[in-house]
């Protein structure tokens, strides 16, 4: 790539974890297709120069933040090349729904001042073959300026359970101009409610939600992230018996809880032996299949916020007391069986690409065994005819965090 620039991203969150770059890197010219077409100009070259990163959240989220740098645009530019591409569509863009629907539009320039919209769905979205109350409930748009070269751009929705919704999620655009050009970084977050607070019904939902408002509970999301975690990974088994088990578990939690009423400690402590129950479920899970005690599901989402379809690949994000080369060993002892077909520790601290191939692939069904090292970070995969695991391995603080990837193809 003739121009590739990275910048370092200011943050507009202060996430739990900042993820190491991914193996497979995006190159300028791929995110700007990907992104931000307009970044292409007539003669080949780029008028903004673009950057990926990761970042886990408190939710065990995998979010993508992208940083674009519009050279030489000024802050009103910058939004409106960013809308021309989007054309202010944001969350509805997935299977095909904006095909059917009549969109939430964005201004399609920046307002002179703070701004906040809202939309309704009896008033601003109507879908055809949609429900109503499969639809939207709430949409909100709210700008925010921090000085004339600076503004945080925040989009929210409320949904029902159709994967490509925002279900309690938020996307966050940050504008920020300096001498050269606008830098905007995209990336978003989970709110900590996962209803619609508006919606709040009783004294249970009520306390939830005023508790949020004052920044000191978001147990609600922590729990729906770990129980789809949970659900998703129970798919997996032949029969419905356990995914059956945890719904009943659920709905029996959830009258245990409600005899909390409006008393926001007791509803806290409710919601956090929950959480821990399903956890301890997750690990339990976990410790069997790869041998690592300290395991639980890591969801993905789209660059907007909205979360990944899993049907055919799932991710675990692991905690190990060791370096890339212990955690490496303890994994490949739930392999034993197969050991002839690992690279040995003095191959891997070489820190050299290698694919070992299997000679009789019906032999625990691995076709092949390869490594690749990115820094001080080891990727290594093993492939079988109908699909694969991936383990990325990067060392933190003292320990590693292992990425689990599971997928099939279909």
């Amino acid at each position: 790539m003739k121009h590739l620039y990275l910048f370092i991203v200011f943050l507009i969150l202060l996430p739990s974890t900042i993820f190491a770059q991914d193996f497979d890197e995006l190159s300028a010219h791929d995110i700007a297709n990907m992104y931000d077409i307009r970044a292409s100009s007539d003669k080949g070259g780029y008028n903004s120069y673009q950057k990926i990163d990761y970042i886990i959240d408190e939710y065990n989220i995998q979010r993508e933040r992208i940083t674009t740098f519009y050279e030489n645009m000024d802050i009103n530019q910058a939004y409106e090349s960013y809308i021309k591409t989007s054309d202010g569509k944001h969350f509805e863009n997935h299977n095909s729904i904006a095909e059917r629907c009549k969109l939430t539009m964005w201004p399609t320039r920046l307002p002179k001042a703070n701004k906040k919209f809202e939309w309704h769905y009896d008033n601003d979205l109507a879908c055809d073959g949609v429900k109503k109350n499969e639809q939207w409930l709430d949409n909100t748009l709210e700008y925010e300026y921090k000085n004339p070269k600076q503004i945080t751009v925040k989009y929210h929705a409320y949904g029902s359970g159709y994967y490509y919704h925002p279900l309690a999620n938020e996307l966050i655009l940050e504008f920020k101009q300096d001498t050269k050009g606008t830098y905007l970084t995209m990336t978003s977050k989970a709110l900590p409610v996962s209803f619609d607070c508006k919606k709040a019904g009783n004294a249970i939902e009520k306390a939830i939600c005023s508790a949020s408002e004052k920044g000191n509970f978001n147990e609600d999301a922590k729990l729906n992230y770990m129980y789809k975690g949970l659900f998703r990974e129970l798919l997996n088994y032949a029969d419905d018996t356990n995914t059956n088990n945890l719904k009943s578990a659920q709905i029996a939690w959830i009258k245990k809880r409600n005899q909390c009423k409006s008393d926001i400690n007791c509803i806290k402590q409710s919601y956090k032996a929950r959480y821990n129950e399903l956890a301890n479920q997750l690990k339990e899970i976990y410790s069997t299949t790869y041998g690592l005690n300290d395991c639980t599901y890591l969801h993905r989402t789209h660059y907007d916020g909205t979360l990944q379809d899993t049907e055919f690949s799932t991710y675990k994000i692991c905690k190990f007391k060791g370096d890339v080369i212990q955690s490496y060993e303890a994994i490949i002892k739930k392999y034993n069986n197969f050991s002839k077909y690992f690279s040995s520790i003095e191959q891997i601290k070489q820190k050299k690409n290698i694919s070992n191939e299997v000679d009789s692939p019906t032999e625990g069904g691995i076709y092949r065994v390869n490594y690749a090292w990115k820094n001080d970070a080891l990727q290594f995969s093993l492939e079988y005819e109908y699909g694969g695991t991936i383990f990325s391995i990067y060392p933190k603080n003292g320990m590693s965090e292992i990425i689990i990837k599971e997928y099939d193809i279909p």
